[in-house]
């Protein structure tokens, strides 16, 4: 089995994880890994009892949306690392165990000035596996989906490079999702009656198709579980698991097949007929769609997908995040 993707631009999804991670690795003196302690200089990788500084500075904007902010005041900056939550979501807690869906944007404390743009951090790997420093660590543990939060370092911390006075503020968007995560919205009937869609051992959907299917020459999408989650929009940014076939069965790709772990598109950044899957569907659903060549890969060979192939896709919407102006 090809490690296929439907995307049209692969290297979409490596740009916006440097940026991101860019964002994230912010070296808090003397931090590495999940230790605790103080830092080298003498600074504190706890959190701060208050927000003295963070009061000071403003933050506006909704969870997924572009934050902007006006300067705090550095006289007001401790020898501790200090958070606070901006939007308190209603998703799962995260934990160590889960793999967190990050969008994140940077500033300079003292001056307001963006240091890095709003960007993704796709899924790549659990949060013990990522190994951030303590103060990030510490600030996404238990931090619940959907949750905006800022985190400060302390005023010792040299920021993005020696001799630099910034300190950098990190405006963090967080969503969690879990290994072998499925959709979880309400049964819903199949209007699509040569695909049949069942749930496997693990939870991941299973796939058989007819064997006298048709070709049809326009998609049909149907939602199988009907999830109560946010609509999905043009250009949103979406966490899924996903089954893709051909009209013989042969199955092309899988993210259950890669371990169980979700990934992250751009709607904006797959062909058409797997993003008009996806827009306007909420999240928690789970979508069964075919459709011609015109709206995938039309007469052109990709991997293992012959040219001129219908394709099947069975899509579990776990988590989105809206589209944002600066995308």
């Amino acid at each position: 089995m090809s490690n296929f993707y439907p995307v049209r631009a692969r290297r979409l999804g490596r740009v916006v994880a440097a940026c991101a991670a860019t964002a994230l690795a912010f070296t808090l003196a003397g931090c590495s890994g999940t230790d605790t302690g103080d830092g080298a200089d003498g600074s504190s990788t706890e959190a701060a009892q208050g927000t003295p500084a963070l009061d000071t500075a403003t933050v506006t904007g909704g969870f997924g949306e572009t934050p902007e902010v006006t300067a705090g005041d550095s006289a007001k900056l401790t020898d501790q690392v200090e958070r606070k939550v901006l939007v308190e979501g209603d998703g799962a807690p995260l934990t160590e165990d889960m793999y967190p869906v990050l969008k994140v944007a940077t500033f300079d404390f003292g001056s307001g000035e963006p240091l890095s743009d709003y960007a993704s951090l796709p899924v790549q790997s659990t949060l013990a596996e990522l190994q951030l420093p303590e103060p990030v660590h510490s600030g996404l543990l238990g931090t619940p989906s959907g949750s905006r939060i800022v985190l400060l370092p302390p005023a010792t911390e040299a920021a993005q490079k020696p001799g630099s006075q910034q300190t950098p503020m990190y405006v963090i968007d967080v969503i969690g999702v879990e290994k072998n995560q499925a959709a979880d919205g309400k049964p819903a009937e199949n209007s699509i009656d040569f695909i049949e869609v069942s749930d496997g051992d693990d939870g991941s959907p299973q796939v058989k198709i007819a064997a006298d299917a048709p070709k049809p020459a326009e998609q049909l999408i149907s939602t199988v579980l009907q999830g109560d989650g946010p609509e999905v929009g043009a250009g949103d940014e979406v966490v899924v698991q996903y089954r893709g076939v051909l009209l013989d069965g042969t199955e092309f790709d899988s993210s259950w097949a890669r371990g169980g772990v979700p990934t992250m598109f751009s709607t904006d950044g797959v062909v058409t007929g797997f993003a008009d899957a996806l827009v306007g569907q909420q999240v928690g659903s789970r979508v069964v769609t075919v459709f011609p060549p015109e709206l995938g890969y039309g007469d052109q060979e990709t991997g293992s997908i012959p040219a001129d192939s219908h394709l099947v896709f069975v899509v579990d919407i776990l988590a989105a995040y809206p589209k944002t102006t600066d995308q």
